[in-house]
């Protein structure tokens, strides 16, 4: 099976859409989208991803990242943010210890396909964190199997910008609602085909009831870089309308990439578009010798 033209994940929802509302025109930049999206093109992660995608890496014991972080100029030894990462990813693993659950390079990491059931055409994609996580609900002792999503941030208890760890009932939860629905009803020929060498037969079919009748859950694991440590565990409940609002972000986010394709892709050159504003959690544009770039910040 040819892999298709339009693939959607939710992070690509969230370069056209911020809680189901459109963005202006000005954050848009489909010649952007096309570059990271289609053409595959990234540039090197902030100080802040590279954070993040090391904690995952320690919490899950593996190395698929391959992070390095900066080292003291004079002594090569590690900073107190690394320090502070690894003491994280310790406390993650008492942590999971604690619920009897188990996280590895086997099941983290998890690439998901679905079919789009509004139109066949469209397949949708993510990456779990860690899945199927199988664990004990710490209060009641109640066997629980959750999507883990695993999160690194500067400050937990901030309630400013995308990243309101402090009150999180104010964020964007897109990533959770479009991985549970990606977990129903799993198909795994569709898989085999586009992921060959997949491990999700073995990983879930013995559960997969579990998934099919909507008793997985969504959790965040978020920890911070402060020097206190602090952690949290947020589970996501799902609303009545959260899978009929996730489809309609999709069917905008198809519709304006259709568009967007027969137009073939026009650029639309800003600051934030091709210099990115780390305010915003916009990134630095992939697509180097595009020509109608932005070298310069304008304000």
């Amino acid at each position: 099976m040819d892999k298709p033209k339009l693939v959607i994940s939710q992070s690509l929802i969230k370069e056209l859409l911020r809680k189901g509302d459109e963005l202006p025109d000005h954050k848009i930049c489909y010649r952007k989208i096309f570059a990271k999206y289609i053409l595959g093109l990234r540039t090197d992660p902030s100080d802040a991803m590279k954070n993040g995608l090391l904690f995952e890496d320690l919490c899950c014991d593996t190395n698929n990242n391959n992070i390095e972080l900066a080292k003291h100029n004079k002594s090569g030894r590690k900073l107190t943010t690394e320090l502070r990462i690894e003491q994280q990813a310790h406390i993650f693993k008492e942590w999971v210890r604690s619920v009897e659950g188990v996280v590895n390079e086997t099941n983290s990491q998890i690439v998901i396909f679905k079919k789009w059931e509004v139109d066949r055409k469209v397949i949708l994609r993510g990456v779990l964190d860690i899945f199927p996580f199988v664990h004990y609900d710490i209060n009641t002792g109640e066997l629980i199997i959750s999507i883990l999503d695993i999160k690194m941030t500067g400050n937990i208890t901030t309630t400013y910008g995308k990243f309101c760890w402090g009150e999180p009932e104010r964020m964007d939860h897109l990533q959770a609602v479009f991985y549970s629905y990606l977990v129903r009803d799993i198909d795994y020929n569709l898989n085999d085909a586009l992921n060959p060498g997949n491990n999700l037969r073995v990983l879930t079919e013995s559960i997969r009831n579990y998934f099919d009748s909507g008793q997985c859950t969504f959790k965040y694991y978020v920890a911070d870089t402060k020097s206190n440590f602090d952690s949290d565990v947020i589970k996501y409940k799902l609303k009545p309308d959260d899978f009929a609002e996730m489809h309609e972000s999709i069917r905008k986010t198809v519709f304006r990439l259709r568009d967007a394709n027969e137009e073939e892709w026009p650029a639309n050159p800003n600051s934030i578009n091709c210099l990115g504003d780390y305010r915003e959690g916009t990134f630095t544009c992939p697509f180097i010798n595009c020509s109608s770039r932005l070298k310069e910040r304008e304000i």
